[in-house]
């Protein structure tokens, strides 16, 4: 289901045009030129306004029948620069015009989320945070609980497995 997430995350991201760079991976990654398919070989430096949906992942596992649901619980951080832009030219956006921008893009990718049919979507947040990777980044972050249901479709396989220590005598 992870990538999943990620893949649709991608895609949200993808076809939202102000969001240069999307990116699976930790906070401390935010400047760091990333070797993907927005920067090959890493070479254009961290592109902004970055999309960055945060590791590691937790879930909630609910059982209902041969199936369930896995309830995520999502970290999404949308950053950009203040004063200036990915290739050096000088910005003149204060702070909050920054964050407003960037929360903008948080409203944008909710609801587009939120139009996932067979998704359940709830609590969500969103927070706001300036400087806390290097000087002059903003941040908007938008924290959700994510559903997605599941269904075991080989339930032979699943009466295959073998447990630890079977075939073992007791002494």
């Amino acid at each position: 289901m992870v990538l999943k997430l990620t893949n649709t995350f991608k895609a949200i991201a993808d076809a939202i045009p102000a969001i240069k760079e999307y990116h699976f991976g930790y906070h401390s990654e935010v400047n760091t030129a990333t070797n993907n398919v927005y920067n090959p070989g890493g070479a254009l430096g961290r592109q902004f306004p970055l999309c960055l949906l945060t590791a590691p992942l937790s879930a909630q596992m609910t059982t209902i029948g041969n199936g369930g649901k896995l309830v995520y619980d999502i970290e999404i951080w949308f950053y950009d620069t203040q004063n200036y832009a990915t290739d050096g030219e000088q910005r003149t956006e204060t702070m909050a015009e920054v964050l407003e921008r960037m929360e903008r893009l948080a409203i944008i990718f909710a609801h587009t989320i939120l139009g996932i049919a067979r998704w359940g979507v709830s609590d969500i947040q969103i927070l706001h945070d300036v400087n806390a990777h290097n000087a002059q980044l903003c941040a908007v972050g938008l924290t959700l609980k994510v559903a997605i249901p599941y269904a075991c479709t080989d339930m032979a396989a699943i009466a295959t497995v073998t447990m630890p220590g079977d075939g073992i005598k007791e002494l």
